[in-house]
């Protein structure tokens, strides 16, 4: 009786030896997967950070909007027509105009 054990518990052994590991098609699926996965998700993040950095530029812009239309508000300056500039060296690359329009409420 102990002989048959041995014999069934080799048996076992021996499939499960056969069967470990992985086939070529199941390692040539996997590296497909991967090249198939990497790229989308390199992707994805490119697009979120470049998605964070136009939030951020334009949330500066409204920073400076709102404290240049406070500055013409205090001095008085915004009935004097059409004025245009920039942020000089504090803030390069930003640039405002103002424009003065009748408004006629309905």
């Amino acid at each position: 009786m102990n002989t048959v054990i041995f014999q069934s518990s080799a048996r076992t052994l021996q499939r499960r030896q056969a069967t470990r590991g992985f086939t070529l098609v199941e390692a040539l699926a996997a590296i497909m997967f991967l090249a198939i996965v990497i790229p989308v998700a390199l992707r994805a993040i490119q697009i979120a950070s470049r998605s964070g950095v136009i939030a951020e530029r334009r949330l500066i812009a409204v920073e400076l909007a709102q404290e240049k239309l406070n500055d013409f508000m205090v001095a008085g300056d915004w009935s004097s027509g059409d004025q245009t500039g920039d942020f000089a060296d504090e803030h390069p690359g930003y640039d405002w105009a103002l424009t003065v329009d009748q408004w006629d409420a309905v």
